[in-house]
């Protein structure tokens, strides 16, 4: 995310042969029906700090990393673009959006664009941009890039459609507060907008067919924290309640709220104790409705929790893990995990 003219590119290419350094052998490992058949399909990228993925037309990942560029991952192919692109050099990759054409679009500082051949950076100098910092960014389905532009109590939220801009702020939108978090976007077009500016006054808000919908704590029974991520499949949302500016003792507040069958509802991560695992960062709702958790407790111990619609399911196929970072679900209904060391890829 970062200034951007044509560059003679460099791919640092790792060939990844599956008699010394991995295989993904995607096309022999069918999917499980069932949680309880979770298995890791592969592991890679040991040694990168994954911040975000997703996923092209062809099936290639793309992969936003802290500070060591960005990585495509197809068949068995591992490409780092870094070295000859001083627009990603020390840069956070915060998000990733693919549109209909196969550009990567990028959060961070400043969103960059990326056509597969050349970086171009937009920010407030050269875009109508309110804020360089970029936190989330999502491709709706007419092709429209939906771009939260914040920082505390200025920003909001940019749309961009080929050449043409829109700004949405306080000022000039429904948008309460200019702290957008994070935006995603549904099957039905609907962008599902997660803002926190004060602690315990957080909202979710939705854009359906241009009218805007405000969700706060009358429609969730109480007053959550504070709200970072969230994740959306069908009618469904989820929604990160995030304790990490706090001080105190959270044991017995939520962790998640669920927005299903049009309620809410808030959820704890717990075990068969009803005792919460730990601290909750990051959540994903995958495409069966299951919602996928990373954990860590106060004695350095990582999960993996799951969530069926009934219970949740700690540590499905007793895969070894460390910090997630980032979870995301490919055409194929794989799970991937980001880490703080590299990718695993789960069947399920």
């Amino acid at each position: 995310m970062i200034i951007h003219f044509h560059k003679s590119i460099l791919f640092i290419v790792v060939l990844l042969a599956s008699s010394n350094i991995f295989s993904c052998n995607f096309e022999s490992s069918p999917i499980a029906p069932e949680l309880d058949s979770v298995k890791e399909l592969c592991r890679f990228g040991s040694g990168y700090y994954v911040a975000s993925i997703e996923f092209d037309s062809k099936g290639g990942a793309w992969i936003g990393t802290l500070r060591q560029g960005l990585l495509h991952f197809s068949g068995n192919n591992l490409k780092q673009l870094y070295d000859g692109y001083p627009e990603i050099i020390n840069q956070s990759l915060y998000s990733i959006a693919i549109d209909q054409d196969d550009n990567i679009w990028i959060g961070g500082n400043g969103l960059l664009k990326f056509d597969g051949k050349t970086f171009t950076r937009f920010d407030k100098t050269n875009s109508p941009l309110p804020e360089n910092l970029i936190p989330s960014v999502a491709c709706d389905k007419d092709n429209c890039l939906w771009i939260s532009s914040m920082v505390f109590m200025n920003g909001g939220i940019a749309r961009k459609y080929d050449r043409f801009w829109d700004v949405y702020t306080p000022k000039n939108s429904p948008l309460q507060y200019s702290s957008v978090w994070d935006i995603e976007v549904n099957d039905k077009n609907e962008k599902w907008i997660a803002i926190s500016e004060y602690v315990r006054r957080p909202l979710v808000m939705k854009i359906s067919n241009g009218e805007w919908t405000v969700y706060d704590s009358t429609d969730f029974g109480f007053k959550p924290f504070y709200f970072r991520d969230i994740s959306v499949n069908g009618d469904d949302a989820a929604v990160l309640i995030d304790y990490s500016l706090g001080s105190g003792n959270y044991k017995n507040d939520p962790d998640i709220i669920l927005f299903r069958s049009n309620r809410w509802r808030a959820m704890k991560v717990s075990g068969s104790d009803s005792q919460k695992l730990g601290m909750i960062d990051p959540i994903f709702l995958d495409n069966r409705g299951n919602i996928w958790a990373g954990v860590h407790n106060n004695q350095n111990r990582i999960y993996l929790a799951v969530y069926d619609g009934q219970s949740w399911i700690t540590n499905p196929g007793n895969i070894p893990l460390t910090d997630i970072t980032c979870i995301a679900q490919d055409n194929f209904n794989r799970i991937w995990l980001g880490t703080t060391s590299g990718i695993i890829v789960l069947s399920y």
